[in-house]
């Protein structure tokens, strides 16, 4: 460190990314942001472009990026905002009815439940509340953490275990029929 002539230290230096440090590591979780992402589209196509915006923010903004910070939850949260962002944009002006607004786009997990599952599990998981969508989509599909998730979602971990377990209870009722015609239970 050098002292300046006045007697008095610098202000200290940032830690700054190594470029390549972080492109490995960025891609390291490509898949499971590619999974986040495809939950809160309802879209292969839309989730890539997702994919997309989200890795050209996380490098133009790379300075921002604090070294030793967890970059899956960055990633995922810039991804998370950018999807917000967009479907608020798109849907801007949208009435329907008194004082309530249509969702012209698909549910975080339509997509990825047309290909994977039957209707009956689509169709309960696409009327769930948002809120438990997201809990959802960003811990049982993205695999990530409570605490991750929390971040994500600006809430507190106990906000997303709770959205979680009711999320996951009102699966279990919707889907209590399915599993008996499935033979899955008595």
């Amino acid at each position: 460190m050098n002292i300046r002539k006045d007697g008095k230290c610098p202000p200290p230096t940032p830690p700054t990314v190594n470029g390549e440090e972080f492109k490995q590591r960025a891609i390291f979780l490509f898949n499971q942001i590619c999974r986040i992402t495809l939950g809160l589209t309802g879209s292969e196509d839309e989730a890539m472009d997702l994919v997309q915006d989200t890795y050209l923010k996380a490098w133009t903004a790379i300075e921002q990026f604090t070294p030793g910070a967890n970059i899956k939850v960055w990633l995922a949260k810039i991804a998370y905002n950018t999807f917000v962002n967009g479907y608020h944009k798109k849907n801007r002006g949208k009435p329907v009815g008194e004082g309530r607004f249509v969702d012209n786009r698909r549910g975080p997990s339509e997509a990825l439940l047309e290909n994977v599952m039957d209707k009956d599990i689509e169709k309960a998981l696409k009327s769930l509340a948002e809120e438990f969508r997201s809990a959802i989509v960003l811990v049982d599909i993205g695999e990530m953490n409570y605490e991750e998730s929390a971040m994500v979602l600006n809430s507190t971990v106990g906000a997303v275990r709770s959205r979680l377990s009711g999320g996951r209870a009102l699966l279990k009722k919707k889907l209590y029929e399915h599993a008996k015609s499935m033979e899955f239970t008595k």
